[in-house]
């Protein structure tokens, strides 16, 4: 993570935005963009937010504001979300913001905890998606 940090070129983008009841479900992908990209692509909002309902799904933000302004909404307690996978992630979540609930779900994102295995990924098909669904492509990028 702190060589990503260093570069301030890596980015980061959802299919959706983040909230309590799809906080498991969506995952984060991550690019080297040049500052120079064509506009619209990347967001230059300061207090862009994967958390943020005016989050436009697929706009890029750079990996350090979206670190830095990540905070997810509290879970209602009417939340009708059945999902165990989803009530975990909160769990861990809960009372972290920022940097440190970033780190969090998406270290999360890229693991398999037991809750999860046993209950709604208990098919080779479904944890081989879960770790498909990563853009693991940067790393060749940033490593070599």
């Amino acid at each position: 993570m702190a060589l990503s940090l260093d570069n301030g070129l890596i980015h980061v983008s959802a299919p959706e935005a983040l909230a309590p009841a799809n906080i498991h479900d969506v995952f984060p992908e991550f690019r080297i963009l040049d500052p120079e990209s064509p506009p619209g692509l990347l967001s230059t909002d300061p207090s862009a937010s994967l958390t943020s309902s005016t989050y436009r799904p697929g706009e890029w933000i750079l990996l350090q504001v979206a670190r830095n302004n990540f905070k997810l909404a509290p879970s209602s307690s009417n939340d009708s979300n059945g999902n165990i996978a989803n009530k975990v992630m909160r769990q861990r979540l809960s009372g972290l913001e920022g940097a440190q609930a970033f780190d969090a779900w998406a270290g999360a994102c890229a693991a398999l905890d037991p809750a999860e295995a046993h209950e709604t990924r208990n098919t080779v098909d479904e944890v081989c998606h879960l770790f498909e669904v990563w853009n693991w492509g940067f790393l060749n990028k940033v490593i070599v």
